[in-house]
């Protein structure tokens, strides 16, 4: 897939637009501190691995490879602990790397720190099925100065542990893994000002990065929430379509078979799953932001490819339904995620076989009691 994927380098027709690459790259060349431009000043961990290269650009490209290499790893392992077997956890991490907007898009634009939050956010999860307490809270940790919405996987914690609605045990766990990067969160916020409001400082940037400032004079939510709003009241009808543009049909098809398997694991993770949702009040990258609730979306459609199993689907259709996804991912370099018609081509070439597969073993159980 990194083959077969264009780069956002300075050959590429988009490297001039003042986008978040031009920013990161600034980050990379300077100290710690030295910039001062919310909210990307505090998205340290990415530019800060990447400046310990000889060359930024070489070291972004080795983080975002390598990050979403493990991301994919961690939902295999997180797969696997959950209870499913080997195919259902090839399946998922399959789907992992079928979701264009999380994998492909960013090996487009290696220069963003969202697959270090990616991986962070898998081994938060991993973390919380496998009860490593510990090294959960260094996880999100350590996540949330890569990306402060790791820290969405907190409230996941309790979701996925508790044993009933209230159960406050598991509320005080939560509570004292979730205060580090809490504190994490609060530390670096004083230690980086932001100036966003410093038209001085603002004026001594280069002009790209200038042009991003503008668009957030202040870093006031309240600022950011009305600018927002206005923003998407004028393009109503899109958000559904980037909304499932975000993960690609195949694994929402599959999330919406699970049934009552789907609808426990939602309720248990809803707290996650509308603070992920809750950032499309605030920025305009939909497929972007929507895309942090992999985890749990892999999740639900494996519950989904569960249940079909049970009713005599063949395993073997999971992981080949996940394979293809990704293979269309593969025809274009240029092309960030396949188009809706060719996802929904992909689906529809495995829903007779389910089907067949199905009536099989409903005919088998059929002729089973006859015989009897």
């Amino acid at each position: 897939m990194w083959i077969r994927t264009a780069h956002l380098t300075p050959a590429d027709p988009w490297w001039s637009f003042p986008a978040d690459h031009h920013i990161y790259l600034f980050m990379a060349t300077h100290a710690i501190g030295g910039f001062n431009v919310a909210p990307w000043c505090w998205r340290v961990l990415g530019p800060l691995i990447a400046g310990l290269f000889g060359k930024p650009s070489t070291g972004f490209q080795v983080v975002t490879f390598t990050s979403l290499w493990l991301t994919g790893a961690a939902v295999f392992a997180l797969v696997k602990r959950s209870g499913h077997p080997l195919h259902l956890a090839v399946t998922g991490m399959l789907l992992f790397f079928s979701f264009a907007f999380a994998v492909k898009f960013n090996m487009w634009d290696f220069w963003l720190g969202d697959p270090l939050a990616f991986l962070f956010l898998a081994l938060g999860v991993l973390c919380i099925v496998a009860e490593w307490d510990g090294l959960f809270a260094v996880c999100v940790a350590v996540g949330v100065i890569a990306k402060e919405s790791v820290v969405f996987v907190v409230p996941l914690f309790y979701g996925l542990r508790a044993t009933r609605l209230w159960d406050r045990r598991t509320a005080r766990r939560t509570l004292l893994v979730g205060l580090p990067s809490i504190a994490v969160l609060v530390f670096v916020r004083v230690a980086i000002p932001a100036w966003n409001s410093h038209s001085a400082y603002i004026a001594s940037l280069p002009p790209p990065i200038r042009w991003n400032a503008h668009n957030l004079p202040t870093y006031s939510p309240w600022f950011i929430l009305r600018q927002t709003l206005a923003r998407r009241a004028a393009q109503p009808a899109s958000w559904f379509v980037r909304t499932v543009s975000a993960f690609g049909l195949p694994a929402l098809v599959m999330a919406a078979c699970g049934g009552r398997r789907s609808l426990r694991l939602l309720g248990r993770a809803a707290p996650f799953l509308l603070l992920v949702l809750s950032q499309e009040l605030f920025a305009l990258n939909t497929e972007r932001l929507l895309v942090l609730a992999f985890p749990v979306v892999i999740l639900l459609a494996l519950e989904g490819a569960r249940r079909l199993e049970e009713q005599g689907a063949r395993p073997w259709v999971f992981p080949a339904l996940a394979g293809s996804s990704c293979a269309v991912c593969l025809v274009r370099a240029t092309e960030t995620s396949p188009s809706a018609l060719v996802q929904l081509g992909v689906v529809l070439v495995f829903i007779p076989i389910v089907v067949l597969g199905m009536r099989a073993r409903g005919a088998a159980r059929i002729g089973a009691r006859t015989t009897s």
